[in-house]
């Protein structure tokens, strides 16, 4: 599904941003 894709790509991003 792509809103599941869509979610993870949004969680890894804010790992991201909180590094």
């Amino acid at each position: 599904m792509v809103e599941a894709q869509l979610a993870v790509v949004v969680v890894q991003l804010a790992k991201v941003e909180a590094q």
